[in-house]
Parts: C-alpha cells; sequence; structure tokens
C-alpha cells in the first residue's frame, strides 16, 4: 500500500464493506419475499355490445414491501466513503505539492478536496482552489479523467459519486426502490382490437395495487375475450431505474482506477 494514499485506501476497503453488505442485505429481500404477482382488473363496466369499449388493467396482486429505512442508508455509507477516498488523495497531492497545507490559512485548506465538476468551465475556475500547488500534470490527468464533451463531464462513475455523495451529505437519504427491471407481454385480442396500451411516465414500485399498463379496447364481435401473458423481472434500483448494485460497482471501479493511476501515485 502507497504510504501516502494509505488512508484513502482503507477508506475504499471501507466502502466495498459497505457495499458488500447492501448486496447482502439485497440478497436477503429477495428471499424472504417471492416474487410480486400480477393480475388483470377491469376498470368500469361494458355491456359488451359491438362497437362499445371496455378497459382493463394490468396490476401487482401481491407485491413486494417497501425497502428498510437502513437499506438507504447503508447505500449512502458506501457512497461516503467512496467518495472520502478521493477527497484524500486530494490531500495528499497537496501535501506533496508545492504549497502544502501548513502554508495554506484555515479557509483555503478547507477548500481543499477532490475536485469533480459536471461543466468544464467549473472545473478550470476552481481546480487551482481544490488542489493548491498541484502539479500540471496530475490536475490534466484529473480534467481528463472527467471525460469532457461539448463542456460536460461524461464519466458517469464519477458524476453518479459527486452527485450522490451531496445528496446523502446535505439533503436527505438517497431515494433506492424496488422496481420493474422489464415486463414482456404477450396479448391476444379475440373478438376485440386495442384502442389504446397506456403505461405510467414513471415505472411503478411493484407494490400491491400498482398499474403496469391500461388498456382499451373495442368490441367486434359478441364474445370479446383477452388473454394476456406476462414475463415480469425486478431489481432495486436507484430513482431513473438504475440498479443499486451497478451503481456500486461502477464508481467502486472508477475511484480503485484513481488510486492505482500513475499520475496519482507520483503525486502522493
Amino acid at each position: 500500500m502507497d504510504e501516502g494514499l494509505q488512508s484513502a485506501w482503507i477508506k475504499l476497503k471501507r466502502a466495498n464493506l459497505h457495499a458488500g453488505i447492501a448486496r447482502r442485505e439485497a440478497r436477503a429481500f429477495y428471499t424472504r419475499h417471492p416474487e410480486p404477482t400480477l393480475k388483470i382488473k377491469p376498470v368500469g363496466q361494458s355491456d359488451h355490445a359491438i362497437g362499445s369499449h371496455f378497459v382493463f388493467q394490468l396490476v401487482v396482486e401481491n407485491g413486494w414491501p417497501d425497502l428498510p429505512d437502513f437499506f438507504s442508508a447503508r447505500f449512502g455509507d458506501a457512497i461516503h466513503n467512496y467518495r472520502s477516498a478521493l477527497d484524500h488523495v486530494a490531500w495528499q497531492l497537496v501535501c506533496h505539492g508545492s504549497t502544502p497545507p501548513q502554508t495554506l490559512d484555515e479557509w483555503a485548506q478547507s477548500r481543499v478536496q477532490w475536485p469533480s465538476y459536471s461543466r468544464e468551465k467549473t472545473f478550470r475556475r476552481k481546480i487551482g482552489g481544490r488542489l493548491p500547488g498541484v502539479r500540471k500534470t496530475i490536475k490534466d490527468f484529473i480534467h481528463t479523467r472527467h471525460q469532457y464533451v461539448g463542456g460536460n463531464a461524461t464519466n458517469q462513475g464519477l458524476m453518479t459519486l459527486y452527485h450522490l455523495s451531496n445528496e446523502d451529505k446535505h439533503k436527505t437519504l438517497i431515494d433506492i426502490r424496488t422496481s420493474f427491471l422489464n415486463i414482456q407481454h404477450q396479448i391476444a385480442f379475440d373478438d376485440c382490437l386495442p384502442v389504446s396500451v397506456e403505461t405510467p411516465d414513471v415505472s411503478p414500485a411493484p407494490q400491491n395495487g400498482a398499474v403496469v399498463v391500461t388498456v382499451e379496447c373495442v368490441v367486434t364481435k359478441p364474445k370479446p375475450h383477452v388473454t394476456m401473458q406476462s414475463q415480469p423481472t425486478f431489481h432495486i434500483a436507484l430513482e431513473g431505474g438504475r440498479g443499486f448494485g451497478d451503481v456500486l460497482e461502477q464508481i467502486r471501479v472508477e475511484v480503485t482506477e484513481i488510486l492505482n493511476a500513475p499520475e496519482i501515485r507520483a503525486g502522493t
């Protein structure tokens, strides 16, 4: 272990521990609760006269409960330590630079942290205050790590860590919930035709009564009948649908690569 990066590696190890526990807690949740089941639910009344319309919904019959409160906290512990690992790297870079912390006033020391900015112009404006006295080659490496395209950072792992860390540290627990990963439908219409098939704008949590799809049909013959077979898959996800395990792994890889980078090791 590099002596200058020892505390950063300890933070990374701690983050990996919390991430591993979060994954085990997720597996335990899946084990305790069977996969949700779905059913067809008629909406309103219809005499099924030819030319009339009828509506039905596919809804969750037996769903999952909310995740335990501690789950988001555990996820946040992992995020906090991944971010802390990078901030410890930043401190060591400054310690080994031309303007070590003991030469800085308290305010300047408090500004030292790993620079993560979604906008390139913000990065260039603030990098000096975040890493005073650090060599240009190292700053260039960190800049390149953001993968700016058109002035916007495209390194999803780094930007996700930045935003989630701020959310968990300064605002509230990170929103993590059970969610549909994918649903495949096979629908057969007998003596009727579909008029519209609507799904919610935001994928619902697979909880009791949640509406998965709403179908409106027009009757074409006296005995309309609809058969639906659905194959849903589920996961635990952040807002926006990204699986929490995928997010943790992406961030772990990003932080580990940074700590192992020759530019960082040479600067500490």
